[in-house]
């Protein structure tokens, strides 16, 4: 009797931080729509721009690419502008966002907005469910909640519930470092290639898988390997690369053009798509004395990011599959990104450096860590309100966000 009750409390206490991480997650989550209706009362009228509260407002920039391509689905041309370069389309944005949006609608009879608002707060949830299960395997339950916390109250946090691919991206990543973490080959492939259909982030992931795969491997004496586990092991690697690939070579299916997929995406980067271009274009920024001081804001949280990273790798509490998870993702997103306001948002897949900023990645937890919690959800709520304003509020004249 004994026995079997020491071994239901295991799933009983993963049963209670999930409901727990969920609760988190929507409380911040509404504190968060009633910032976007706080923000929605500055927004000027734009023509052909929905004024509906709440609803309106989470449908800005790339939220109406998305729209289009769940209403109307991608060109089978590329569009060229007037000087032959091809256009900005609909090829940019990957298709696992749109497309469930579209189910959704057409299960529901509902409009883009609510139902992408819907999969959005589906998704959420589960990226915080699994997140503070992948945290709590090293960090006590109470602080994994509230790095979770933390991380759901940060500044560009709302961005988890407009119309964009993050929260879905979330979720699937989440899922993919749970499935490695506990040696799910199968189905973290399959959770990666479904990620590679959502958003551009799984070379990175595929560093993480290899890493997963050597860290099986080194214990092989005193856990056998056998077979059949191998084959999971490289088959699940090389679907991960794989699908890194999987959206380009659709974009090549659909139009004819090999290079379709990086043709469009160079059309938001002024033509020109090569490593590292984002770091280039600070030269004028920095260096120039024009000191735009949101693209510092942008420099100094990569900055931020690089420093904690650096302190992740070497802190006992985080799984080296998430310090690996930072390394390869910062590296990638360095390399590929801008430094624009949009940069921001694209830092909430660093979750695991949230547990270090707030004191309870070391051996013992920070003194004051729970001090630092409560500052950090603060800070980021306050920031949210700035971030809405400067970076999803819609204003004549600016072609694009900040």
């Amino acid at each position: 009797m004994a026995t079997s009750v020491l071994a239901l409390r295991p799933q009983r206490h993963r049963r209670t931080s999930a409901v727990d991480a969920a609760l988190v997650y929507v409380v911040l989550r509404v504190v968060s729509a009633a910032t976007i209706l706080l923000a929605q009362r500055d927004q000027p009228a734009v023509p052909g721009l929905s004024r509906a509260p709440y609803l309106g407002m989470v449908t800005h920039w790339d939220a109406q690419w998305f729209e289009a391509i769940a209403t109307s689905g991608y060109p089978h041309h590329l569009p060229h502008q007037v000087t032959g370069a091809v256009a900005m389309n609909q090829w940019a944005f990957y298709p696992g966002f749109p497309f469930v949006t579209r189910l959704v609608m057409q299960l529901t009879d509902t409009g883009f907005a609510a139902s992408a608002t819907l999969v959005d707060v589906v998704c959420g949830l589960v990226a915080a469910v699994a997140m503070v299960r992948l945290l709590e395997a090293r960090i006590p339950r109470t602080a994994a909640l509230s790095v979770v916390g933390v991380w759901a109250a940060l500044p560009m946090a709302p961005s988890l519930q407009l119309a964009y691919s993050e929260a879905l991206a979330l979720a699937l990543l989440s899922l993919t470092l749970l499935c490695l973490q506990r040696e799910q080959w199968g189905r973290g492939a399959v959770a990666a290639v479904l990620l590679g259909l959502t958003r551009p982030m799984v070379p990175p992931l595929a560093a993480v898988f290899a890493v997963a795969i050597w860290l099986r491997w080194r214990r092989r004496t005193l856990d056998p390997l056998l077979r059949a586990e191998r084959r999971r092991m490289v088959a699940g690697l090389v679907a991960t690369a794989a699908g890194s690939a999987l959206w380009p070579a659709i974009a090549w299916w659909v139009t004819g053009t090999p290079d379709a997929y990086s043709r469009t995406e160079a059309a938001w980067h002024h033509g020109v798509l090569y490593p590292f271009a984002g770091l280039s274009d600070l030269h004028p920024v920095l260096w120039h004395g024009h000191v735009l001081w949101l693209r510092v804001v942008v420099v100094a949280a990569l900055g931020l990011s690089a420093a904690l990273t650096a302190v992740a790798v070497r802190s006992p509490r985080i799984d080296p599959l998430l310090a690996t998870w930072c390394v390869a993702y910062l590296t990638f997103d360095l390399a590929v990104g801008n430094m624009y306001a949009d940069e921001l948002r694209l830092l909430l897949p660093l979750f695991p450096l949230v547990a270090v900023a707030c004191g309870v990645a070391s051996t013992r937890l920070a003194r004051h860590w729970r001090e630092r919690v409560w500052l950090g959800i603060t800070l980021g709520l306050a920031g949210q309100y700035a971030w809405l304003m400067l970076c999803v509020r819609f204003l004549p004249g600016v072609p694009r966000a900040p």
